[in-house]
């Protein structure tokens, strides 16, 4: 018996172009690799609570020197991001009969403010931030907490992710897993 659902929010949750494509055809002068550089490397401290996205991407927006302060680009890139209402429904719709999770490496503050935004938070009965753990979604520390908020074992709970590297290792933790790729698809896994 399935006790629990967990969704992995960039790709399934959240859509919207990816940010790395969208910054450099505004300000030439920043590639996508420079940001994806910093998504690969820095970012990773703010993921997992060591450094603040504001202390990640500051030095960096200075050294580009665009016409950007920090809260600017930030709603540039979040802004312009959604909640795929399609997902929204069947999780609003799953909730009935089953507990469902949010399950994250994005940073608290980027959590925070699709939640201020969108009443995020509102649609699962908990959400797991790599940041607010200080481990990755894939680590077995979340794995643990997940089981833990679930009362469940893992092989009861289900985990939705677009990436089928996260869904492997999610599988050698025991967790039942589905490879996410749109609302419909996912309505006849389910």
């Amino acid at each position: 018996m399935i006790k629990a659902i967990c969704f992995d929010f960039d790709g399934v949750v959240r859509k919207g172009e990816y940010f790395s494509d969208r910054l450099p055809r505004k300000y030439p002068s920043v590639t996508s690799e420079d940001i994806l550089s910093i998504l690969k490397n820095d970012w990773k401290k703010a993921q997992l609570g060591k450094m603040t996205m504001n202390q990640v991407w500051e030095k960096h927006l200075k050294s580009w020197k665009i016409s950007m302060n920090l809260k600017q680009m930030f709603e540039f890139w979040f802004g312009e991001e959604h909640l795929d209402k399609g997902i929204m429904k069947i999780i609003d719709k799953l909730r009935l009969n089953a507990k469902v999770y949010l399950v994250t490496n994005n940073p608290a503050e980027r959590m925070n403010y699709f939640d201020k935004r969108d009443k995020l938070f509102n649609h699962f009965d908990n959400i797991i931030i790599s940041s607010n753990i200080g481990a990755f979604k894939t680590s077995k520390k979340v794995a643990n907490k997940i089981c833990e908020l679930a009362r469940a074992k893992s092989n009861e709970i289900i985990v939705v992710d677009n990436s089928q590297s996260d869904l492997s290792k999610y599988e050698k933790h025991g967790f039942k897993t589905i490879f996410y790729t749109n609302p419909s698809e996912l309505k006849k896994l389910l």
